[in-house]
């Protein structure tokens, strides 16, 4: 199993742990540190939660070269 399968398997197991966590508390806040360019919040939105995507100022300034900011 390369990087690329183990990357995509990871990232299969923390969206559905994600997803259950979501599930179980629909009004939660949910802090991800050294977001990078993850993409979760986009997929596993419901509404109601308060995301934050947290990182260094770098990767930040970078991740908004390719993300907006949201209320949420």
């Amino acid at each position: 199993m390369g990087y690329t399968d183990k990357h995509a398997v990871r990232t299969e197991i923390l969206d559905k742990a994600t997803k259950a966590f979501i599930h179980k508390n629909p009004d939660s806040v949910i802090v991800n540190i050294g977001c990078g360019l993850d993409t979760r919040y986009s997929g596993l939105y419901n509404g109601k939660i308060r995301w934050y995507d947290l990182d260094l100022p770098e990767s930040i300034k970078f991740r908004k070269q390719f993300f907006k900011e949201t209320d949420r």
